[in-house]
């Protein structure tokens, strides 16, 4: 009698609807979420004691921990918010008297508004990385200290709006049902919003291009003219820029155009489609989801597969990336070759008018 109690427990739990969404496709979130947070601080707790040392302060050292964070926050917001969804059901289902549902309790907890506010501001920082990058090589002898706090100022305010953006558009597409008071897909934008659609639609283009097209086009730009201008080179430091640039030139724009684009596409068809539902509940969703979820996620681990070094500076050996130090050096002797090319130049000129 215990044991026939016991199974039809078991087999009431494996028929419960939560258990269900678990096992499905929210398991393979929560287990990405999992193993992304936990990676991801295992880089950055890894990386904060080389920018401690003062030779290895060095570029990609702070955007890979400034990515690392990005993506740790992501995977564990997604996380908090999954447990709080689940709580949420469980206590609608039991009857338990809890806080009233609003429409950003649903936001948080559906749509997971944070996780596209911290993914957003992370496709910024692989722009802002890759410009970086571009400039100090292409750039090296010229300064532009006051130029690049600006321009790095003002991108962050951009990656900011751009962040809020992002989770005011994905956490429109939840509401409170009227009749029972849980959280539900918004399937009807122009019955809800009304006058508001023109611009939430608006808002969804400029939420895609700054999210996608334009972290896209500006990567491939960026990294494609530099490792073509290091491609030929056969000086050893060289080739270890074009080694590493391509390391990052995978990971922050073919994986990112990969994983990123089933999801962007049915996202744009279903506001510019009528016929086509994409909402957090429905399957197509979860699916897409998941697959740009991988992104954060799996990051460290790929970076590990390709052997993407951390631990010393990118392009090490070029003078941009040198000490101050050895950079003082190597300013007083390109000033000596100079002055030596100089004094051979007029002393082959004035032998040239004596003869």
């Amino acid at each position: 009698m215990d044991a026939k109690m016991i199974q039809g427990q078991i087999k009431q739990l494996l028929s419960s609807p939560e258990l269900s969404a678990v096992r499905g496709f929210n398991t393979i979130g929560l287990i990405f979420g999992a193993v992304g947070t936990l990676t991801n601080l295992l880089t950055i707790t890894t990386i904060i004691p080389l920018l401690l040392v003062r030779k290895n302060r060095a570029p990609n050292l702070k955007y890979s921990l400034i990515q690392a964070l990005f993506d740790c926050l992501a995977c564990c917001s997604w996380c908090l918010c999954e447990y709080k969804r689940v709580q949420l059901t469980k206590s609608d289902k039991s009857g338990k008297e809890n806080n009233k549902t609003t429409q950003i309790i649903c936001a948080l907890y559906l749509s997971k508004s944070p996780f596209w506010g911290f993914c957003a501001y992370r496709s910024g920082i692989n722009v802002l990385a890759a410009a970086h990058y571009f400039r100090r090589l292409v750039f090296a002898r010229v300064r532009m200290p006051l130029d690049t706090s600006i321009g790095i100022l003002l991108a962050n305010v951009v990656f900011i709006f751009h962040a809020i953006l992002a989770a005011v558009v994905h956490g429109v597409e939840v509401e409170v049902d009227e009749l029972s008071g849980k959280c539900s897909v918004c399937r009807d934008l122009f019955v809800k919003y009304e006058k508001l659609v023109g611009c939430i639609k608006v808002a969804v283009v400029a939420h895609i291009s700054l999210m996608y097209t334009f972290p896209v086009m500006s990567t491939m730009f960026f990294y494609t003219l530099m490792t073509a201008a290091l491609r030929e080179s056969r000086n050893p430091v060289h080739e270890k820029a074009y080694r590493d640039l391509k390391k990052i030139y995978y990971m922050d724009c073919t994986i990112f155009l990969v994983v990123f684009f089933p999801f962007i596409c049915c996202f744009f068809l279903h506001h510019f489609s009528n016929e086509f539902d994409f909402g957090p509940t429905d399957p197509l969703y979860q699916v897409v989801f998941n697959i740009a979820f991988s992104y954060p996620a799996l990051y460290p681990l790929v970076a590990a597969y390709l052997r993407r070094s951390l631990t010393e500076p990118l392009m090490s050996g070029l003078d941009f990336y040198t000490s101050k130090e050895e950079q003082q050096k190597m300013a007083v002797k390109r000033s000596t070759e100079e002055k030596v090319a100089e004094n051979l130049d007029e002393q082959s000129m004035f032998s040239t008018k004596v003869q």
